[in-house]
């Protein structure tokens, strides 16, 4: 099963919701699986900026990482079983599609995304990740 995840609560409540249903399927494999924005030349001019930005987000997957990794455990997953992933992005790609890719990629058979919430009309003006997904 891939998990996508972002610093969200309701990312962290699709992790649980997913530690419920795998804990009994003792030969399944959980990726946590996190998408970094890599900014630009044209965002952030600066080379030596746009390291220490990707290095502030690999930092910040990590802590995300050991969230879903605790959440996971509590729930009587065992940690062998649980794998995390990065994948790296520059626009014009987009994280659902770094998803989907990895889903492929990966041979993952189940995919498990937190929603945020949005209204429709949200949704439409904003773009949904799940929503593309799907």
């Amino acid at each position: 099963m891939l998990v996508a995840l972002d610093a969200s609560e309701n990312a962290l409540r699709a992790v649980s919701y997913v530690g419920r249903v795998m804990a009994p399927h003792k030969g399944r494999k959980i990726t946590l699986f996190h998408v970094i924005r890599e900014p630009g030349a044209d965002l952030v001019p600066g080379a030596a900026e746009r390291l220490s930005l990707v290095k502030k987000a690999k930092e910040d997957a990590a802590r995300i990482f050991a969230r879903a990794r605790e959440e996971l455990l509590s729930q009587g997953v065992e940690a062998e079983r649980v794998e995390e992933k990065i994948a790296f992005i520059r626009p014009p790609a987009t994280v659902a599609q770094a998803i989907v890719t990895e889903r492929g990629e990966g041979g993952h058979d189940t995919v498990a995304v937190g929603r945020r919430g949005m209204s429709k009309k949200e949704e439409f003006l904003f773009g949904s990740v799940s929503s593309q997904v799907v």
